[in-house]
């Protein structure tokens, strides 16, 4: 009797692993279901956020290139108005520089001719004296 005994334990325990066999791919499927419907609610979600923020991006990068044309065209308008400035300063400061250059020609002009009109004299007087030392030389050795 132990061996129609050890062959229907051996049968139960059989039908008992099949059932539980049965039970455990059974869960396995419905918790592989469970598992794919929120692995693809996920996979949504992740697909929702990478549009979300690649739309994000999309409008910063645009709403920063705005804003550097905007500072470029203040740099730019800042540019113009610093460089008509500096260039109305130079010419101030070339026009500074001609006439104070006219106005040491002038000077120096003025001084040479004071010199000239100084050496004219000087040779006139010098002229005159010599001729009056002639003078007195000719009439010393006249009387003489």
């Amino acid at each position: 009797m132990s061996d129609v005994a050890n062959i229907q334990t051996q049968r139960q325990m059989n039908s008992e692993n099949k059932k539980q066999l049965s039970k455990l791919n059974q869960l396995k499927k419905e918790h592989a279901k469970e598992y794919n419907a929120i692995a693809k609610k996920n996979k949504n979600k992740i697909n929702q956020l990478e549009r979300d923020y690649q739309a994000e991006l999309s409008k910063m990068k645009t709403d920063i290139e705005i804003k550097l044309g905007q500072v470029r065209e203040r740099h730019n308008k800042q540019m113009m108005h610093e460089n008509r400035r500096l260039s109305a300063e130079l010419n101030d400061l070339k026009q500074m520089h001609h006439d104070k250059v006219d106005q040491k020609k002038e000077s120096q002009e003025q001084q040479l001719n004071q010199i000239a009109e100084e050496n004219k004299t000087v040779i006139s007087n010098s002229q005159q004296r010599l001729l009056e030392q002639k003078r007195r030389a000719d009439a010393e050795a006249r009387n003489s």
